[in-house]
């Protein structure tokens, strides 16, 4: 079902060809996002403190 729409998509790049299952909706007003890196070592506690700055 999802072949033919995924192979579409990756023609318009790599951030394009995917879908995600939602769930545990977050309250309005509210943002949820799902973040990802390349190095298995990143330190995500600099990334909160650095936007908790801002």
């Amino acid at each position: 079902m999802f072949e033919p729409m995924l192979c579409k998509m990756t023609s318009r790049g790599p951030d394009s060809a995917g879908f995600a299952i939602y769930r545990n909706p977050v309250k309005k007003g509210l943002v949820k996002l799902t973040l990802a890196h390349d190095e298995p070592a990143f330190v995500w506690k600099s990334l909160t403190t650095a936007l908790n700055k801002s």
